[in-house]
Formats: structure tokens, sequence, C-alpha cells
């Protein structure tokens, strides 16, 4: 199969290439368009909503009237502008109708009307009737119960309504409720909540109630940002204050809940790797090493620009591990700055969180206030334990949080199959040691939960075993200094209380001319158990300023004034809710801020004028007062002029900044500088852009004292030369290339360092209506100038890239997608273990093969019978990662014959549209070998199996005959897969290849044959677990005859003969296992249409074994029965009760050969539709 697959996509890859030279279809039409304050009609058709776009005045914006299918624009223009749209086949505001409405009315007579005629409205089923409001969904109930299991109960909830309740009050709700123990994938650009409720009603004059899951976003403010997933109720009302004036609009919002998360401002720019793409861990704001995110809740900014979420754009995020991924659409580097604000899970305590705010405007004046309050419950702790001790510790622990450590050692007594510990001395250099041992049998009473404390810091260290969990063992200290990174302490969060109050007012002179005010007050208790450290817990902040903007400029047409200046005071005991700073505001300081608490006091002053993005003059002056920290001043410039074909834009900084730092743990006088420069000069014609874009970034830290350089933020020179076509093409493409030069202190001085190049390739065209292709490539090289030492990391080529592929062949009988992305990366070492759920709702069963009765990994088995599926695997992270080369490669294709070809009535073309087939090839893969074949060919087989880190390969492919034809055909299957993962014990691999032939044939009117032939191939390998490695073969037949004498009932009777053996031969037992296994079955199907569906089957399974039982070997062959007479049985009811109630009970059972008793289990579902 590896061998010609390859060959199959290079013959595909061949057809696609040549198919590019066939002539284009333009889907997009363009049109040079003259102002019109009336509106403009651009086609006969509808416009596609979103499609709309103005290519030569991009700040010029344009909206389409559905109804009158005319563009307007929001300002008049004197040049033509080209706007280029896309058109519907249709125009939405004609009238089209099969049945004209006329023939409808009252003067025509029901039994003369033809469409009327034997016509019945059928009633939607549904439990119960709501006039006025739509609803859909279900509600599920179920009840499981066996011999061989607890009782248990489960349930699901899915409900959307939305209608009138009354006259003047609307309803909106959505309640979901699937019992799903994770959080949506973030792999997209919209995210989809599994379990989300929310109730929301309108009233007509502007008041709305939402209760349940909402957002609590803060009003504009420049002191209080917030963004909160909460469980509670908002009220909000829009009204008119005074109904005598019209210009007195009033906002009023009022919010209490409780808190789903906290939020956290965490840059990763430690963890970023030249090149590697990811993904990198989010830590807690606290230390914490695995946190959970709340989905949705994140914004990640790259050097201060914000990206956007979604496999096909900047980045992916993994919510549960709280992983970052970045794709090939932007290039991470060394000196990339990746910033993430974001909620994550913190329900230590539970928090109450207050909101309120008030709008009011009147006339010229505007007031406001708002009110921010959230406070942990210090008496109702959620998922801790805290003893009197422990509060007492708290008390004293103050605002410190280090001091909050506690022991975590909990003496339980003996429970099974948990990891548990007994206390010991022990002597080391006559020394005695308590410590605690990992005990597996009963002398184990102690559960521990370790914290990582970092290398040398702690006394226990991870111990690798089979065991189901984490076991430590204690390691003795060296001179005193311990060897290990875990320590059995827990450090205990303490509850906490903020607050912060705004008022603020603003009062417009004229239209353009305005001036505001703004005051805020906060309050912070870090430890609410105790009143030490309380002297800092409040502080204030105010702004004022005036702005003017939209005043006509006097010279030059349509330019208008803009002027911003403004005040800021900062008391050093004043500390927002959420950071209500832009992302990179210290560092243009370049300063970091940091626990000590300084006033700051910020002057900002801007004017300049501006026609649109391309042509305006903007200068900034900024100064500052912060402590020792910043006593400096800032200048920005920024100039954009369009002259006939040529674009200038340029950006200028500059930055002094006099400060006092550590040097050598001396406090020293340093002065910090910055200028940075960014000029483009690009050339626009119609077929496209040619242009240059230098950039200049230098910080330098200068010791005054001894005028030598200590340190820099950024410091780098940069060409870049780029050349793209028009936007308004069909076919859009890009090329560019970078030169960079990077400088860093040496010797007291700055000296250059490294040198990259970097270029990129972008492509996004369709070339007909049958072919799209999407390409993105980047090479990039690094030279360090310093070190060319040939092991250097820096002294490397990165290469990245995608390609996306869609086309059609042969008049749409062919479909082809191809998706093929590489990139650097890093694989993260995991670990796993087995945990206890529900029965039924699980995936494994665990087998005490040795009788010794301690769970062992390699004790666990997917689940075949129903009531043996009581665990779930379960990956933990580590802080392991190994960078590597990516490939993710994804191929389909469907054919199926023409519609001409359909119609046929003999000949070889009736003959082959008869034959459809599907295809589908999916390969992940992370890799170290740097063999560029190896690197970029996904199917490559010349990768050594220690080279390949991990790996999921999925090739399914079907071939039918006759597909829909009822009296015959065949179907042919094929299924490959291939898995390994990375365990910190070892690996973990499994490689699978199926083939399955099924042939049926109508015997009659009644009788039905269907003989299906198949041939398995089961490789399983794991270099820690000596038990899991086995390669199972396997041959099996299975004909099987139906009949079925009426629609409602159906008679199935089977024989089934499989012939299983091992062909690896273990170390340990040195045989190789086969298994025989004959399968005689009946099976029932009686289904009333509409009310009634039963399913009765009995199975007697015949199975002659040979090789040793109670291994992971045996389990597979026999299918999880024994050796000698097993049965198998269930019935399967569903009935309809009405009004909207369904009813299913299920029974399943069996007996083994060497069970004494049968097994049984029963569940019983009733479902409610909406």
């Amino acid at each position: 199969m590896r061998s010609f697959l390859p060959n199959i996509f290079f013959l595909l890859f061949i057809v696609f290439v040549a198919t590019l030279s066939a002539k284009a279809q333009q889907v997009e039409r363009c049109k040079w368009v003259k102002y019109s304050q009336k509106g403009i009609a651009l086609d006969t058709l509808s416009l596609v909503n979103g499609s709309l776009k103005i290519k030569n005045q991009p700040t010029l914006k344009a909206t389409y009237d559905i109804n009158s299918n005319q563009v307007k624009f929001n300002q008049p223009f004197a040049d033509s502008v080209l706007v280029c749209y896309q058109v519907l086949p249709f125009l939405l505001s004609q009238k089209n109708f099969k049945r004209d409405i006329a023939e409808y009315n009252d003067t025509v007579k029901f039994n003369q009307n033809p469409y009327l005629r034997f016509k019945t409205v059928e009633k939607r089923e549904e439990i119960f009737s709501t006039p006025g409001i739509q609803k859909s969904g279900s509600l599920t109930r179920g009840l499981g119960v066996g011999n061989q299991q607890s009782v248990f109960v489960n349930s699901a909830l899915n409900l959307q309504l939305e209608g009138q309740l009354t006259r003047d009050v609307s309803v909106l709700a959505t309640i979901s409720d699937q019992q799903v123990p994770f959080q949506p994938e973030g792999n997209t650009q919209q995210i989809q909540e599994f379990d989300r409720v929310f109730i929301q009603f309108r009233h007509k004059g502007g008041s709305r109630l939402t209760v349940g899951d909402v957002v609590f976003r803060n009003q504009p403010s420049q002191f209080l940002k917030y963004y909160k997933n909460v469980q509670g109720g908002l009220l909000e009302f829009d009204y008119q204050a005074f109904p005598e004036e019209k210009q007195s609009q009033a906002k009023t919002k009022v919010g209490i809940a409780l808190s789903k998360g906290k939020f956290a401002s965490i840059w990763i720019n430690d963890q970023l790797r030249e090149g590697v793409q990811g993904p990198y861990r989010l830590p807690g704001p606290n230390g914490e090493r695995f946190i959970i995110v709340l989905a949705n809740s994140e914004k990640v900014y790259l050097d201060g620009k914000l990206l956007k979420r979604g496999f096909n754009f900047d980045y992916t995020i993994d919510y549960n591990n709280a992983e970052i991924t970045f794709n090939t659409n932007v290039v991470i580097t060394q000196f990339s700055r990746v910033r993430v604000d974001f909620e994550y899970s913190d329900r230590n305590y539970n928090r109450t969180i207050l909101t309120a705010s008030h709008y009011q405007n009147y006339r010229k004046f505007t007031i406001f206030g708002n009110y921010y309050e959230s406070t942990d419950s210090r008496n109702n702790p959620v998922g801790l334990s805290l003893s009197e001790a422990d509060i007492d510790l708290l008390a004293l622990a103050g605002d410190d949080p280090n001091l909050a450590l506690v022991s975590s050692v909990d003496s339980v007594g003996f429970i099974e199959n948990q990891i548990l510990y007994r206390l010991q001395d022990t002597i080391v250099n006559g020394q005695v040691f308590p410590i605690y041992r990992y005990a597996p049998d009963s002398s184990g009473i102690f559960r521990i939960s370790f914290t990582e404390v970092g290398p040398n810091r702690g006394d226990y260290r991870l111990l690798q075993t089979t065991a189901n969990g984490r076991v430590f063992e204690w390691v003795a200290p060296v001179n005193g200094v311990p060897q290990g990174s875990f320590t059995p302490r827990r450090l205990v969060p303490t509850p906490t209380k903020r607050k912060m109050m705004t008022v603020g007012a603003a009062y417009n002179f004229t239209k353009q001319d305005r001036v505001y005010a703004e005051m805020a007050f906060s309050e912070r208790d870090l430890n609410r158990f105790s009143d030490l450290d309380d002297e800092d817990n409040q502080g204030r902040a105010f702004k004022v300023g005036y702005m003017n903007k939209g005043r006509k400029f006097f010279w030059g047409k349509g330019y208008q004034w803009l002027a911003d200046i403004s005040l800021e005071w900062d008391e050093a005991t004043f500390l927002p809710i959420d950071r209500f700073r832009s992302v990179e505001f210290d560092r243009d300081w370049s300063i970091n801020v940091d626990t000590s608490q300084v006033n700051d006091l910020i002057f900002k002053g801007k004017i300049g004028v501006k026609k649109n993005a391309n042509n305006q003059f903007i200068y900034q002056y900024n100064q500052r007062l912060r402590g020792t920290q910043v006593d400096g001043w800032q200048q920005k410039l920024d100039i954009a002029k369009r002259i006939g074909p040529w674009q200038l834009t340029t950006q200028g900084f500059l930055m002094r900044n006099q400060q006092t730092l550590q040097v050598n743990n001396t406090p020293s006088p340093v002065l910090s500088s910055w200028e940075r420069f960014k000029g483009d000069l690009g050339y626009h014609h119609r077929w496209g852009v040619v242009g240059y874009n230098y950039s200049l970034d230098k910080n330098q830290v200068t010791v005054l004292a001894s005028d030598s350089v200590i340190a820099t933020a950024m410091n780098f020179e940069q060409h870049q030369w780029y050349l793209r076509n028009a936007d308004s093409a069909r076919i859009r493409w890009s090329v560019d290339y970078s030169l960079r030069y990077d400088n860093l202190p040496l010797e007291g001085k700055l000296q250059r360092n490294l040198e990259s190049n970097t270029m990129n390739a972008r492509l996004n065209a369709r070339f007909n209506k049958n072919q799209q292709l999407g390409l993105i490539m980047t090479y990039r090289t690094i030279n360090n100038l310093r070190d060319t030492t040939a092991n250097n990391d820096l002294n490397a080529d990165n290469i990245m890239g995608r390609i996306d592929w869609n086309g059609f062949f042969f008049n749409r009988a062919l479909r082809s997608e191809l998706t093929f992305a590489t990139s650097t990366g890093r694989e993260l070492r995991r670990e796993f273990v087995f945990i206890q759920v529900i029965s039924g709702q699980g995936t494994h069963t665990w087998r005490d093969d040795n009788g010794d009765g301690i769970q062992d990994l390699n004790e666990f088995y997917l689940a075949v019978n129903f009531d043996e599926r009581n665990y779930i695997k379960v990956f933990t992270p580590t802080d392991q990662f190994i960078k590597a080369f990516t490939n993710n490669f994804n191929y389909r294709v469907n054919l199926r014959a023409p519609y001409s070809w359909r119609k046929s009535k003999s000949g070889p073309q009736l003959f082959l549209s008869k034959f459809s087939a599907n295809t589908s090839w999916t390969i992940v893969r992370r890799l170290t070998d740097e063999d560029i074949y190896n690197r970029f060919v996904p199917f490559s087989n010349r990768i050594a199996d220690q080279d390949l880190l991990s790996t999921r390969e999925v090739v399914r492919s079907a071939l039918f005959f006759n597909r829909t034809n009822p009296v015959y055909g065949f179907a042919f299957n094929f299924s490959q897969s291939r898995q390994k993962q990375l365990l910190t014990n070892g690996f973990e691999a499994t490689d699978q290849e199926s083939y399955e032939l099924t042939l049926r044939r109508n015997l009659g009117k009644v009788f039905n044959l269907k003989v299906t032939g198949a041939a398995n191939n089961q490789y399983v390998r794991s270099d820690f677990l000596q038990s899991r490695n086995y390669n199972i073969i396997s041959r099996e037949g299975r004909p099987e005859l139906a009949f079925q004498p009426n629609p409602s009932l159906r008679l199935i009777g089977f024989y089934r003969l499989a012939e299983k053996r091992n062909t690896f031969r273990s170390v340990e037992t040195d045989t190789l296992e086969n298994a025989r296994i004959q399968e005689f079955g009946l099976e029932v199907r009686w289904n009333k249409l509409g009310n009634r569906n039963i399913v009765m089957n009995v199975r007697n399974i015949q199975i002659d074994y040979q090789g040793q039982l109670n291994n992971a070997v045996s389990y597979e062959l026999l299918e999880a029965l024994q050796p000698g007479t097993n049965w198998r049985w269930s019935v399967n009811w569903q009935q309809r009760l009405g009004n909207g109630l369904q009813l299913t009970l299920i029974y399943d059972g069996r007996r083994t050969a060497t069970a004494p008793n049968a097994i049984h289990t029963g569940r019983a579902q009733i479902t409610a539709l909406f």
C-alpha cells in the first residue's frame, strides 16, 4: 500500500497542474463609479452580503440596501472609485412564486382551488403547545441497572426558545446540558459551547434581562476594564431620561453573578524559540503550571498586533491544556513578543461579581458612573478543605502567598486502587529522615498531593512505574542540598476582594470640541483571612483632557484637524481590575513594571491633520514620571501621503528615560533611549504594487557613570522589498524579501550579532469554477556572526508553508481536496491514567491479570462489552517538550460517474456509471530527522523509528458497485492506520490494516443474501509495557440470509467464522497464541411505522483457543470472552408514547464458558421533544 499511494498522489498532482491552464472564469465583478447622493445600482442582480469592497479607497465606507438594490457611500468623493462585488443568481427584491397568492383570496371557493384539494396540515409532534413561541430540542433522562454494576443515571438537555410572551415582551433562550467534561477545540474563529444556559427577556421599551451564562463587559472607561464569563443575571435599560428633551438618552446596567474564572495577562517570550510554532503553554499568574483556559476568553497579541484564532488564520488553542500553536500565517522568532489575555478556571472559592453602570446624556453634557466588585467567600471554599490550623496560618501570611504553604498529607486509611504511601524512617550518613514511601499494600494509609517546586528545592522525584497514577519517591540530599523537585506540601490560595468605582463627565462645546474628566477609586485585598498588610489596599486615579476632531483644515481638500491633550495621575496604591493600557505601553518606556508601588503621572499631547489612512500628518508628545523607574519623554510622528501612483508612509518614535536600576547589586542611574523608524515607499500600478520598506528599532540602556551599554529590549535594522499584484485581480499573489541585522550589548557596546534573511510568498487563486489554490511559503535563514559553529541552533534554516487546493475534474465527476502544512514545532511528553466513571460511559475495562489486586497500566483494555466500560483514559500533560518537525497532510478524493453516463441506456458508460469511490488520507507527524525528504514528504517510509516522536496516519478507501441499486451490488473497503505517542515512560504505538469485501443479492422478493469477507492485521508495541507487544493476523467470513415477508418484519440468520493468530513471540511466555471462533446468530426486527421498533438477537460463540490466558493478547483474540461455548443476547425496544414522548428500553445479556452465572444489563431512557 505504501509503495503505490505516492504514485497515485503524483498522478493526481499532474492532473491538477494540467488543469491550471484552463480558461479562468471571473467570479468577482468590478466597476468604476461616481458619487451619487441618491445611491447607485451596481447590478441587476442582488449582491452577496459582505462581498462589497472599495479597492482604491479602503477608508471609504459603503452600505447596501437589499430592498432597493442600491449602494450608498458614507461621504462624498471627487474621483471615481473602483467597487468590486459578487452577485447572487437572482434579484431578492423581485417577486418570485410558483403559485400566485391571488388564487388564495376570499372570493375563491375551497373546492375550486386545485392547490388546496386533499391537502392536510401536519402538526409538529411536541410535548406541549406554546403559541407564539418557536421551540426546538429535547430532554432525555436515562437509568441503568445490572447484576455486575451499580445503578447509574444520565441526562441530556437541548432547548431553544424564541418568540413573544406578551405583546410587549419577547423571549430568547438557549439551554444546553450535555454532560461534556471538556471544552470545545480552539481551532475555529467561532466557538460553539457544549453547555450553555441563558434566558433573555426583551421589552419593546428598551429594557433587557438576561439570566444564566452571560458575559459582563465594561462600558467605555479609561480605568475600568473587564470581560467576565459568569453565571448570573444582567439587567439593562435604554431610555430617555427627560421625555421633553430629545437629547437626553440614558443607559443603565446592573448585574450580579458567580464568576467562572479569573483574568490573567501573561507574556510567554521566555518560552519562544527561533522558528518553533508551538505549542506554547500558558502559565497561571501565580506560577500555576497547569491551568484550564475558559473557551473564547483569550486575546493573543504578537508584537503588539491582535491575532485571529482558527486553523485558517493565525493560531489555534487547546483550552483544556492551555496550549497555543501558531499557524504558518505568522513567523515566530527568538525576538517575537507574545502576550495573551485570558480567563482561566480558578474556583477555589465562590466568587461573587457585582457590576453597575449609568451613562446619561443631556444636550451637550455627558455624565457616567461605573462600579465593579469581585469578592471571594472565605467561608465557602470550593474544592478546598481548610482546617482551623490552615486558617490560622493564612491569617499570619498577610499578602505574601509564599507563606501560605501547608502540608498536603491526608491520613485516609487503606483504599483499594489508589496511590497511597506509608511513613517510615530512613538513615543517611547517620541522620534519620522521616519519609513517605509508596505502598500498594494495606500499609499505605496516606494520600499525598505533591507540588513541583523546581530542581534542588524538593526532596521527592517522579518515579517511572506501571501503576495507574503518578508515584513519587524520596531522594536523599547531598551535602545538605535537596536533590528532588517535589515536596509534600501545597500552596493554599487565599480569598481576595477587588473593587473599583469610576465617575466621569464630558462637555461638547461644539460638534468638534470636547472636554472630559474621569476619577477612579480602587480597592484590593489579597487575603481576606488576614488584616496584615492592608494599609495599601486602596488607591485613586484621575484623567482630564480636551479633544478636537472633525474640524476642517484650511488647506488641502478633505483634511480635518486632530487634537488631543490629557493629564493622568495614578496613585501608588491604585490597582486596576484588568489591564487598561495598550499591550506594549510600559515596554515603550523601556521598563518592566514590578510589584513596587509608586505614583504615576502621564501627560499626552497630540495634534495633526488627516484625510484618510493614506494622507495624514500627526505629531504626539508624551511625558511620564514614575518614581525612579521613569522620568522621560516620548515623541511620535506619523506621516502618510499619496502622490499619484506613489504612496509614502513613515512612522517615527523617539524616547528618552532617566531611571535607576540595579547594576552589579548597586543602584545606578541609567539612561534608556529608544529610536524607532519605519518608512514605506510603494509604486501603485494597475497590475500591482512594488515597494521598499525600511525599519529601524534601536533601544539601549546605558550606565551614565561608565557610558557602557548593559541591556537592550530590541536593536535591529531591516530592509524589505516587496511585490504584489492588484487587489482587484482574481488571482492574488505577493512576494517579499527581508534582510535584518540584530545587535547585542557586548563589552559595553552594541555590536552586530545576527543576520537573518526571510522570504515570503503568498498565492490565493480561483482559476475557474473548478479550481482553487492557496499557498503560503516562508524561508528563513539565521547566521550567528559571533558563533559560526555548526552545532549552533541559530545557524539554521527554517522552512514552513501551507498548500490548500480544491479541484473538480471530468465534468465534476472527480472531486479532490488537499491540505498540506509543514513547520517546526514541539512535541509534548504525556502521561496517562485510567479514571473510573459510571458504568457504560467509559471506554476501557480493568482486568486483574496477575491477581494482585493492584491496577497496573498494562491491565486496562478497550472494552468490548457495554457493562465493562467503566474507565476512561485521561492524558495528563508534563513540562517536557522536544523540538520536532511537523507535517500535516489531508487529502480527500470522491469519484462518481457523470450525470449523462447514469442516463445512458446501454454500453460501457452505463456499466461504468455503476461504480463510485471515495478515499481519505490523513497524516500528522512529529519527527526529529533533519533529512529533507523525510521532513517535507508526508508519506515517506524511510524514517527511523527512534526519529518519529508521534504520528497519526489514517487511510480509508471505499469502492462501490451498484451502491443505490437495492437488488445487487458490492462494496470493497480498505483502511490503514498508524499511531504513535510520546509518553514520559517511552513510546506507545499501534498499526492496523483492514480489507473487507461485501457482496449482496436479493433472492426473490422476500430473501436477501449478503456475504462478507475480511482480513485484518493489528500490530501493537510499547517500549515500557512489554506485555502490550503483539501482532495479530485475522481472517474471517460472514454469510447472512435475511427474510422479510412484509415491511414490518425482518428475520436475519448469520454465521461467522474467524481465525486469529499472534505472530509476535513474547519474551515472557515464548508462545504464539491463536484462536478459532465460530458464531451462530439470529436477529428479529419488527417495526410498526412511526410507533414501535423492536430488535432482538441471540448469538452462540464457540471458541477454540491455544495459548496463555489473562494477558493483553488473549483479551484481543477472545474478544473479551472465554474458550468454549459463550452466549450473547440483547433486546432493543423503542416506543413512541405520543405527544412528543419516546421510550427506549435496552437489555443486554451474556454468559461465558467459565462464568457460573449470566451477566445482565438493562437501560431505560425517555425523551421529550419540544
